[in-house]
């Protein structure tokens, strides 16, 4: 059960930083604060260090502690979880864009 719930925790992640796309907000909303609008830049987040691998990682860790689960085996699972979150993005895009293409064929053989 823990190993499910550190992959939900996974692609939690992956679905806030990586394809919702809250960091190049909030990063537009830090330049244009401290410019005052002159500059505005879509990777300070990034370049401080918070990406889907980091965030994954200590959210995972501190579920780990929260669960009193703290072993080798699980943060090992952790790191794994963490190293394939730019794949777990690009499989979950790929997901979405499967279910589009059946929705439009079952859409054209409705239509024909």
């Amino acid at each position: 059960m823990i190993y499910l719930n550190l992959f939900a925790i996974t692609l939690i992640v992956v679905l806030i930083v990586d394809i919702s796309g809250i960091t190049e907000h909030i990063s537009k909303w830090i330049s244009h604060t401290i410019t005052k609008g002159k500059f505005i830049a879509t990777d300070i987040i990034e370049k401080i260090g918070i990406c889907s691998f980091c965030v994954n990682f200590w959210c995972g860790l501190a579920y780990l502690i929260l669960m009193n689960s703290f072993s080798i085996m699980n943060i090992l699972f952790v790191l794994v979880c963490s190293f394939f979150t730019p794949t777990i993005a690009g499989l979950l895009y790929l997901l979405r864009d499967l279910i589009n293409k059946i929705i439009n064929s079952i859409n054209k053989k409705i239509s024909e």
